[in-house]
């Protein structure tokens, strides 16, 4: 797409060499990692705007696609554990200068799933399907008072069209992060901070310590504890940054465990 040409004079259509420094490597390097069993498939049978192809196929993964403050171009990436080693940095609660926490919407939780793949071009329909259940992954959480959120099993099942798979072992690891990632709420944080955060980027790990000693939606996000049975941690990672003249602005979210089993890998720092 011409992006981050090391030869600005190289034209298209050649096999384009790139300029790393314009690349954020280790975000990229990281989603490799997170993806290295994955194998997806599809045609591009028709022209397609290029910058809507590759977030329509990220949207089918782990990662999303982001520039850094730097104006590198990146990933925000999702992991289904995490260690102390992850965190980039600790927010000093004497340093916040605002903050508002919510929650993500209870009409986005999912309890089934149902994904149709390998999307045949000819007849414009997907050949195959694959289902799960969040018992199947966490067999307490039907047995959870709260589990249900007031929803419905119909209001929580959802049915998605993959249009970027065609190999079952693949569809079946996006469908348990999907299933993991969304079978309870994720806290939301929006938070001002003196410019010296200035350098923290989207895709950043931060840790923030419980503020005023007080919970958020009965929770104690400052060190791990569990949601319906699912671990969370007490690690955000931020989806949105904005430096202004004399305070910097960030939007995070709350990371869970995606695996099952308890051993989520983390140490509480207190």
């Amino acid at each position: 797409m011409g992006y981050g040409k090391f030869d600005e004079e190289q034209e298209m259509g050649n096999i384009i060499a790139p300029d790393y420094d314009k690349y954020d490597m280790s975000s990229i390097i990281e989603s490799r990692v997170i993806h290295s069993n994955w194998k997806m498939g599809f045609s591009v049978n028709k022209k397609v705007n290029g910058k809507k192809l590759i977030e329509e196929i990220l949207s089918e993964s782990q990662s999303y696609p982001r520039f850094k403050n730097d104006g590198k171009f990146g990933l925000i990436n999702i992991k289904n554990s995490y260690s102390n080693d992850d965190i980039d940095k600790i927010i000093n609660v004497n340093d916040i200068i605002k903050h508002k926490f919510s929650t993500t919407k209870r009409e986005d939780i999912t309890t089934s799933i149902k994904m149709h793949y390998r999307y045949d071009y000819g007849t414009e329909k997907y050949t195959h399907d694959y289902e799960l259940e969040i018992e199947t992954l966490l067999p307490s959480y039907n047995n959870f008072i709260t589990h249900r959120y007031y929803l419905s099993d119909l209001d929580g099942h959802k049915e998605i069209n993959l249009k970027y798979h065609t190999d079952a072992s693949t569809v079946e690891k996006f469908a348990k992060y999907k299933l993991l990632n969304e079978c309870n709420t994720h806290l939301l944080v929006d938070m001002t901070l003196p410019l010296n955060y200035m350098n923290l980027t989207a895709g950043d790990i931060i840790h923030i310590p419980l503020i005023s000693n007080e919970k958020e939606f009965a929770d104690d996000y400052s060190v791990v504890h569990t949601k319906n049975t699912q671990y969370v941690y007490p690690l955000w990672v931020i989806m949105e940054t904005n430096i202004g003249i004399s305070s910097v602005a960030i939007k995070a979210y709350q990371l869970h465990y995606l695996e099952e089993g308890d051993n989520h890998g983390f140490e509480d720092l207190y």
